[in-house]
């Protein structure tokens, strides 16, 4: 099958996700695929508000014209997509572009609704992208992966730009773990956290005054961790509030909420060194089954400071 290429013409709509704004372009159906080669959309880059976007989010409505388990069938969980400022092409993991390209997104597997058959499902995909997206083209890539007997409809693809802003944190839990407090690191912006001075295998997360998980990290580079807000999530960085790192030995499950965090080895773990934007903070020994975890705190910056002070003042004025 021919790879599509077609300009989505229909007008975006503006909508919000989460804490981050997000542009939506009028969903739209793709061909009916029967191959595993990259399928290409080009999306209508004039109607996207400028920003930097930071990351996507993709709904489809996946249709076979056979349902079933059967080995010989794409499966839904055979669904992968990627973004870029061309058309992919080929029938690679990866897509092939035609040279000098900017990849957004790698190819990505659903995130929820895939399964080991064809039964029609809604698939979601989301993800940061690696590189942002600040305008131009922009390509939507899409395949399966195996080649059954079955055909597939990718129908009712909606897709969204995250717009990149600085994460927003949520309430304080009225119960928040013991921690290391090293107060004040800065203003908003990004942060950079890591475990490099440490002697054993760590992992790194990273959680909100709510107790909302915002990332973790295993391996950096070695068996140290590191997280760099801008490149691991679809925030350019982190907003006024108080944020916990959980310091873990690996193997270690981070839940999504409630600062849940579950150390899962019995190894021994040692000595671990924590630095904020290359600054060491903290440091401490960590034994089995222990998680250490230090706070600190992103206060507005000085001008908006200097803001508030003023409005203040001038509402004291008004009162007299």
């Amino acid at each position: 099958m021919k790879k599509m290429s077609i300009i989505a013409a229909a007008a975006g709509i503006a909508a919000l996700a989460g804490s981050a704004s997000a542009f939506t372009f009028s969903p739209f159906n793709g061909p009916t695929i029967s191959d595993n080669f990259w399928q290409a959309f080009q999306l209508d880059d004039s109607i996207v508000p400028a920003g930097v976007y930071t990351g996507f989010s993709v709904t489809v409505d996946w249709e076979s014209d056979i349902q079933g388990a059967s080995f010989a069938s794409t499966w839904s969980n055979e669904a992968r997509v990627a973004f870029a400022d061309q058309a992919g092409s080929g029938n690679a993991i990866q897509p092939a572009y035609a040279g000098g390209e900017t990849v957004y997104r790698i190819a990505t597997n659903p995130s929820s609704g895939q399964a080991s058959n064809s039964n029609n499902t809604t698939l979601t995909f989301g993800g940061a992208f690696g590189t942002n997206y600040t305008g131009g083209d922009l390509w939507f890539n899409f395949r399966q992966t195996f080649s059954g007997d079955n055909n597939i409809n990718w129908n009712n693809v909606s897709i969204s730009l995250i717009l990149g802003q600085n994460y927003q944190a949520g309430a304080p839990a009225a119960v928040q773990p013991s921690a290391i407090d090293v107060g004040v690191q800065g203003g908003p912006g990004n942060y950079v956290m890591d475990t490099l001075g440490s002697n054993f295998d760590t992992m790194l997360g990273l959680y909100d005054q709510a107790g909302n998980l915002i990332t973790f990290n295993d391996d950096f580079g070695g068996l140290q961790s590191l997280i760099d807000v801008d490149a691991d999530t679809a925030f350019l960085g982190l907003d006024v509030g108080e944020y916990f790192l959980a310091i873990t030995r690996f193997n270690t499950d981070f839940g999504a909420t409630d600062f849940d965090v579950n150390p899962l080895s019995t190894a021994a773990a040692g000595d671990w060194e924590l630095s904020i934007n290359g600054d060491l903070v903290a440091s401490g020994f960590l034994d089995v089954g222990e998680v250490a975890w230090v706070s600190f705190t992103v206060v507005p910056a000085p001008g908006a400071m200097a803001l508030l002070a003023l409005g203040g003042l001038v509402a004291t004025r008004r009162r007299r």
